[in-house]
């Protein structure tokens, strides 16, 4: 997702090193203070959604929240979910 880690990154650059909109989801994204920074700074370049790759209703209302704000084309798609291990271990451990 784009509330931390690579994904947050990669919205960063994006948003200092292009002059394109950019839709950033993940579950926790409109709680991400990361993310929360950049819209400050960029304002409306910069979509934040609530998404969960796992639930297709919810990909579904963010693809069309998107295409709400950007129309029907899209430039660049870069999907940076991560899974959890089955032992149930986070990234964090």
């Amino acid at each position: 997702g784009a509330s931390r880690g690579i994904g947050l990154a990669l919205v960063e650059s994006l948003l200092k090193r292009t002059s394109v909109p950019v839709v950033a989801a993940g579950r926790t994204a409109l709680e991400s203070p990361g993310l929360q920074a950049l819209r400050a700074q960029y304002g409306d370049r910069l979509l934040p959604l609530s998404m969960d790759v796992a639930d297709a209703a919810s990909v579904k209302a963010g693809v069309e929240a998107a295409g709400e704000v950007m129309g029907p084309r899209l430039g660049l798609l870069v999907h940076s979910a991560a899974m959890m291990h089955p032992s149930g271990r986070g990234e964090n451990s």
